[in-house]
């Protein structure tokens, strides 16, 4: 993976990870990713610990946001299948009702885990 920054400037928000349109988390990560910068930068002081902040925003943020993107691409994928099985749609949400449970877990495991790292 290649980072996002170089010296002392760094990338956020969809520059450096878009999500699907889909599932409407770009804004939301890009803000998180400005909190998150500035609450790291607020501990620098001396201008030579910038680009070492930078990289530590990076690996700080990674994990979330490819979460986040997966579960994008998960749920682009499901409508691309789902979407021609609409006139059926009752017998579809029951063969796949378990499918849908275990997404849900799996999205509740990454949040959990991304908020213990505080």
């Amino acid at each position: 993976m290649r980072p996002w920054s170089d010296g002392h400037a760094t990338l956020l928000g969809d520059s450096c990870h878009a999500t699907m349109p889909n599932i409407g988390q770009g804004a939301g990560l890009a803000f998180e990713d400005g909190y998150e910068l500035a609450r790291m930068l607020a501990s620098v002081r001396k201008r030579s610990q910038i680009p070492r902040t930078l990289n530590r925003f990076y690996y700080r943020r990674i994990f979330r946001t490819a979460a986040v993107q997966g579960l994008g691409r998960i749920n682009s994928e499901a409508i691309k299948i789902l979407t021609p099985l609409l006139p059926i749609r009752p017998l579809v949400e029951y063969v796949i009702g378990e499918l849908g449970v275990l997404c849900f877990v799996w999205s509740a495991l990454t949040q959990l885990f991304y908020f213990k790292q505080f």
